[in-house]
């Protein structure tokens, strides 16, 4: 029994020694000067650009539509993609459908144009004597009237019919003459719309594309459209591919939205360009909108508490917490609207450790 309480007495001795200990260890860790390491940057002017990033659709600012004629097409000389000269021979037409076709056709209206010069000379004659007639009094006034109406109706027609004859007739001598069609400008095809053999009538047979002038059509919110003027430019990115930039400069802004979509519709003039630039070719359009210079400091300076965002100000050896304001982010970058004047330094790395007011030690 007495072994019993000598072994709790030692117990609790040991309690409150150890207690003690660790009180008198706190207060020499609250009393000692300690400093938080920290790395700082420099709070600085830049220009920030302010851009509108979109997709566009690259294509030819101008595109003739060659139409087929009437025929059957013999032979076709160019494919999508090739580029043509200026009169450069695109297909042919079968040239022995159409003289058939110009053989009867002619032979048609030859035939009634001169049965109908046939009747008007008879008719002319008929006339002729029902005025000697008349003169000598064998026929009446009415009797001449008649037969003058019947030979001024069928001169009429005869006049008709051979005007018919020669518009046609020139007509098919000239379709005759274009069995060979031929490109209207220098450019590149950009579409073949028949094949050999084929029978036509005046389809869009080729399309021919001057791409020396090329532009990019994007589409925009209203939000955006409302920042975008006539004139600014744009870095356009044929196929997403960065390092292939191409400038755009904004030439039409469409006021009325798509009824669809609810956007509108943006055109922007191409640059030369040493790359390749295909109709049909998906680009990102990268507006720019504004160009300003701001003060700016790292992104990594900048912590969220609550609904603010704060950043720690080195003043000599000390960490001061300020609210700040803050705008647009350029890449690692973000803009101070206030909080923050040029040339103070912000602590960038080692703010997870800090409290408003703590000792710091500036590392780099």
């Amino acid at each position: 029994m007495k072994l019993k309480v000598k072994l709790l007495l030692l117990i609790i001795a040991s309690v409150f020694l150890i207690v003690g200990c660790a009180s008198s260890e706190a207060e020499i860790s609250l009393d000692a000067d300690v400093s938080v390491p920290v790395v700082v940057a420099e709070a600085r002017l830049a220009v920030l650009y302010e851009k509108v990033l979109t997709l566009g659709e690259i294509e030819a600012s101008a595109v003739y539509k060659v139409m087929s004629g009437r025929g059957t097409v013999e032979e076709i000389f160019v494919s999508p993609g090739e580029l043509v000269s200026e009169g450069q021979i695109l297909f042919s037409l079968d040239k022995d459908s159409l003289q058939n076709s110009y053989n009867a056709i002619e032979s048609q209206l030859r035939t009634i144009r001169d049965n109908l010069k046939i009747q008007r000379d008879d008719q002319k004659s008929f006339f002729e004597k029902q005025e000697q007639l008349f003169e000598a009094g064998a026929i009446s006034q009415a009797d001449l009237d008649r037969s003058k109406t019947s030979y001024t109706q069928i001169d009429k027609q005869y006049r008709d019919a051979a005007t018919n004859y020669a518009n046609q007739i020139s007509n098919l001598k000239d379709g005759l003459k274009d069995r060979e069609i031929k490109s209207p400008i220098e450019g590149k095809i950009a579409s073949v719309n028949l094949i050999e053999n084929q029978v036509v009538s005046d389809i869009m047979a080729i399309e021919v594309i001057d791409d020396s002038s090329m532009v990019v059509n994007t589409n925009v919110t209203a939000e955006q459209i409302n920042t975008i003027t006539i004139g600014d430019h744009a870095n356009v990115y044929p196929d997403g591919d960065r390092r292939k930039d191409v400038i755009g400069t904004v030439m039409v802004l469409n006021e009325v939205p798509n009824v669809n979509t609810g956007l509108y519709k943006v055109e922007l003039q191409l640059s030369k360009s040493d790359y390749a630039l295909r109709t049909g070719e998906y680009a990102e359009v990268e507006t720019l909108v504004d160009e300003r210079t701001a003060i700016v400091v790292p992104k990594k300076s900048v912590r969220k508490i609550g609904e603010g965002s704060y950043v720690y100000v080195a003043v000599e050896d000390i960490a001061i917490q300020r609210e700040v304001l803050i705008g647009f982010i350029q890449g690692e970058m973000i803009e101070i609207i206030s909080g923050v004047a040029k040339g103070e330094m912000v602590v960038v790395r080692g703010q997870s450790f800090l409290k408003d007011q703590m000792v710091i030690e500036i590392i780099e």
